[in-house]
């Protein structure tokens, strides 16, 4: 690994292998004890990695707080950009986790890859379920701004970190 990266993210998936998002890419760790560095993907940049995660078909999704919009997809063969033609607005996102029954949220920025304040009447908040995105919480204002953070209670409620 790089030694100036800082680990961001960290992702175990079911096959064993290791996912590390850091400052300057992504290291990937295989079970036979092979690694590899990932410096872009999709023709986008893969810096700050802030969110990794892998869902129900096993695919790995990276999103980023900074470098890039939308999220980027790995089916095991090639890479895919998601954005706004896919449903997923273009904007950072800062986290993508996973609910109980293996959907998948993005936790969005507010303020694009600018630092400027872009207010918006959408949410940051979408859910991926199969291969359809929903945006989620439009009527709660909190969410329409920056998501750190997500968890869900063990009786079902979902709990967002703004």
């Amino acid at each position: 690994m790089n030694p100036a990266s800082a680990v961001l993210e960290l992702l175990r998936c079911r096959d064993g292998s290791l996912w590390v998002g850091t400052t300057d890419g992504i290291e990937i760790h295989t079970p036979d004890g092979g690694s590899r560095f990932l410096t872009s993907a999709a023709g986008y940049p893969l810096r700050v990695i802030t969110g990794l995660a892998e869902d129900t078909d096993g695919n790995v999704w990276v999103s980023s707080g900074f470098a890039f919009t939308g999220a980027l997809r790995y089916d095991g063969r090639r890479w895919r950009h998601f954005g706004s033609t896919h449903g997923l607005d273009e904007r950072p996102y800062h986290r993508i986790a996973q609910d109980r029954t293996g959907g998948l949220w993005f936790l969005g920025l507010e303020n694009g890859l600018s630092h400027e304040r872009i207010p918006t009447q959408r949410s940051g908040v979408f859910r991926l379920e199969g291969s359809a995105f929903t945006v989620w919480g439009s009527d709660h204002e909190p969410l329409h701004e920056n998501v750190y953070g997500f968890a869900e209670a063990p009786d079902g409620s979902y709990w967002f970190a703004t």
